[in-house]
């Protein structure tokens, strides 16, 4: 198994830098803060694809989501005050940290040494910042984390679940056989080091029962170790193996791929499309109509999300 994991309210609540950003611009904490919160996700995500695309400009949709979510609450601000706003809310994005469950469940998947990467939306500055200040390579390595500004393309895309997959499994097969090859290593030194106390330990037995005992040749302790492909070959072999998978989008049952993500319409469609199995937190208990794209799993906690991996793995 192999578990991918979005960043965004995934990793950390968003909810949290801002309630922080609205309490440093207007010095206090309405009572409906979550609404605000949930309508302030709602316009952000009517015009993020566009924002991607490059329609319209970052700034414009940060004013455009503010504005529109503070006035829908009785709380009129201007341009200027709208991206006064996103300053602050970007500065209080360093007191982010990860949620307490996720925490837990990236320190057993390590243990267990399971796989695991990151495929997020947005610009590659600002999302390893987050990833900076949420400690995440201490957990997920830097090889396996893909942001759709360095991609190229962007969740629900097809291409940008593909193109993790395939380096995720490149990456794989490389440590594995990086880790093959230094065992040969360790196991070539080890047969050395028997040798030489064997070697040592006959050639004084002889010279002190010389009478005793025939001559021992070294040829008989002689230990050959051969390689039976090279390191060329078992790249291409690896690199033939990946764009097999990729090109059938059907994993080995040992590279089952997981995407977890708290956004039906990005994360669990666009894993749906690509052939991963996922794994919805719909933990703002959002609703869909139609949902064409059915997670196989749908959690509403963390500790749920937990529970559930746990039980996978075990």
């Amino acid at each position: 198994m192999i578990f991918v994991f979005d960043i965004d309210d995934t990793l950390y609540d968003l909810e949290d830098p801002f309630k922080l950003a609205f309490f440093h611009m207007f010095g206090h904490t309405p009572s409906d803060i979550h609404d605000i919160f949930l309508d302030f996700r709602k316009y952000n995500n009517e015009v993020y694809e566009q924002a991607l695309l490059g329609e319209i400009t970052m700034e414009e949709m940060c004013i455009y989501r503010a504005q529109n979510a503070f006035k829908d609450h009785g709380i009129i601000i201007d341009e200027k005050k709208a991206l006064e706003f996103q300053l602050l809310y970007l500065k209080d994005k360093k007191y982010i940290k990860l949620n307490e469950y996720i925490e837990a469940l990236l320190k057993f998947l390590k243990k267990k040494q399971i796989p695991m990467g990151i495929i997020s939306n947005g610009p590659h500055k600002e999302q390893f910042e987050k990833i900076s200040y949420l400690g995440v390579e201490r957990y997920i390595p830097r090889e396996n984390i893909f942001i759709s500004e360095d991609v190229g393309f962007h969740k629900p895309s097809v291409e940008i679940f593909d193109y993790a997959r395939e380096h995720i499994l490149e990456n794989l097969l490389s440590r594995e056989n990086n880790q093959n090859n230094v065992g040969n290593h360790n196991k070539y030194k080890s047969e050395q080091f028997d040798k030489k106390i064997y070697e040592n330990s006959t050639i004084n037995s002889i010279s002190k029962n010389s009478s005793a005992l025939p001559k021992v040749s070294r040829n008989t302790c002689e230990i050959h170790i051969k390689n039976k492909l090279n390191n060329s070959e078992n790249t291409k072999q690896n690199h033939l193996n990946t764009s097999k998978i990729i090109k059938n989008k059907k994993v080995n049952s040992d590279y089952d791929f997981f995407y977890i993500g708290d956004s039906y319409s990005n994360d669990i469609c666009g894993a749906y499309n690509a052939g991963y199995r996922s794994i919805w937190i719909n933990h703002r208990k959002y609703s869909h109509s139609n949902m064409i794209c059915k997670a196989d799993y749908e959690l509403s906690s963390f500790e749920k999300l937990f529970d559930l991996i746990v039980s996978l793995v075990d």
